[in-house]
């Protein structure tokens, strides 16, 4: 999944507030020229305090816009109307595709062997360019490292967390599922991060080897040149976690967490969080077998 959003400089991605996502944004039919009629239409967003109006996309009449302000606005007051205290953070890529996280600061949980707790956390996306499919997840944020982890992909058809809409009517209806969904995520989603203690018992004796052997199966390239060392580079991650966590004691939690900064080193990776996070699906699949 996503590493919690903040600044980067290399892909575009931008930090900003919840008012920087809901700028006027409407859908116009193109009579200037003549066009492909899946390109009939243009999505004009009006930015800045200037409201200068931008093209973010070209789209068919079929293309149903539903804007940021549909979805999320109503997803933190839900989380309000809840008394859910929690954290949040929003992301742009070029006013186009658009991430939330918001951390839930009530329920904790300390991964077994270490002090290493995590918190339940919900993530949206959304674009108006199509690039990022409409959808809420829930996962796991990390204090010691500020990484977002998944939650196992087995518990996810279980809890039915992954809420995927496409039109203005399923995204209605997703919002009201996550209304009811909630309540059960943060009351009783600990019990299934006994993966990830399963994982920090699971002693690792050859980290290099370790490393490599999940990397590889997850398809994530592996680089090794004079200035940089993918291996050493999560190797000293995972090391001092070891000795500030876990006496010294690296296991596979830890590794999983040092491939998962990796992932979403955002001075390393210029892919965008939803190719991310397939990549961190992968490596916990292999790990929880």
């Amino acid at each position: 999944m996503l590493a919690t959003l903040a600044n980067v400089k290399k892909n575009g991605l931008k930090e900003c507030n919840l008012k920087d996502l809901l700028f006027k944004t409407e859908m116009i039919e193109q009579t200037e020229f003549a066009c492909n009629s899946d390109y009939a239409y243009d999505i004009f967003g009006y930015l800045g305090e200037n409201q200068i109006k931008t093209r973010l996309n070209s789209c068919s009449k079929r293309y149903e816009l539903v804007l940021n302000e549909n979805i999320f606005p109503p997803v933190r007051q839900m989380l309000i109307e809840k008394n859910i205290n929690f954290k949040e953070t929003y992301l742009h890529l070029n006013n186009a595709r658009f991430y939330a996280e918001y951390v839930i600061n009530d329920k904790p949980y300390k991964i077994i062997g270490g002090n290493d707790e995590i918190f339940p956390m919900l993530k949206v996306q959304h674009s108006y360019n199509g690039l990022t499919k409409y959808m809420i997840t829930f996962g796991y944020y990390r204090l010691v490292c500020t990484n977002g982890l998944t939650i196992p992909v087995k518990e996810k058809d279980e809890f039915n967390l992954a809420i995927i809409g496409k039109h203005t009517i399923s995204i209605k209806e997703s919002i009201s599922k996550l209304f009811n969904v909630v309540d059960l995520f943060v009351e009783q989603g600990n019990k299934y991060v006994i993966n990830f203690d399963y994982l920090a018992e699971r002693a690792v004796n050859n980290l290099d080897d370790r490393l490599k052997e999940v990397m590889g199966f997850a398809k994530i390239t592996i680089v090794e040149n004079n200035n940089f060392n993918t291996i050493d580079y999560i190797g000293g991650i995972v090391r001092k976690e070891a000795n500030s966590l876990y006496n010294g004691q690296i296991n596979d939690f830890l590794v999983y967490n040092g491939i998962n900064q990796y992932i979403n080193n955002n001075e390393l990776n210029i892919k965008a969080p939803e190719v991310r996070a397939e990549s961190d699906k992968k490596v916990l699949q292999y790990m929880l077998g």
